[in-house]
């Protein structure tokens, strides 16, 4: 019996040892590039989309795992995961639509807009001091989610 405290101790520290090292390992992130129109590079991580809402209470953002897009003829939900590349055809600042050209990780491209009621929010995570990096679509060009194997 007194055997068991410690083993249940011991199971317990490595169950806590081993959460903690893969929540700094989910922290890091899958590095992007963001080219500018500018052509100007910067390398990022973590790159995620959003929105933010108003509530009685305050604001909240929600992250959002598809990007909604409309083209000619549907209203998709393209997953994030699964995309290579974002291009920038035109960005309206004054309307807020946003024309995109997709590239899925298998090479198809798709054009459309972005279809979504409210802002949607673009961000990553900078290198320095794990900075949260705020993207505006009107100064970008593209953004490469696929890295080469060669930089991983």
């Amino acid at each position: 019996m007194r055997m068991m405290r410690p083993t249940a101790v011991a199971i317990a520290l490595v169950a806590v040892l081993c959460t903690s090292a893969a929540s700094a390992a989910e922290k890091k992130g899958k590095p992007f590039v963001v080219v500018y129109k500018n052509d100007a590079k910067v390398e990022l991580r973590d790159f995620e989309i959003g929105v933010e809402e108003s509530t009685l209470f305050g604001s909240s953002y929600t992250r959002l795992k598809a990007l909604p897009v409309k083209t000619d003829r549907l209203h998709l939900k393209v997953l994030v995961e699964k995309l290579a590349e974002i291009e920038f055809l035109s960005v309206d600042t004054e309307g807020g639509e946003i024309k995109v050209r997709l590239t899925a990780t298998d090479g198809k491209t798709i054009e459309g807009a972005i279809d979504s009621k409210k802002d949607i929010i673009w961000k990553g995570m900078h290198p320095f001091a794990d900075s949260e990096a705020t993207l505006d679509p009107a100064q970008m060009k593209k953004i490469i989610l696929t890295l080469d194997k060669e930089k991983e």
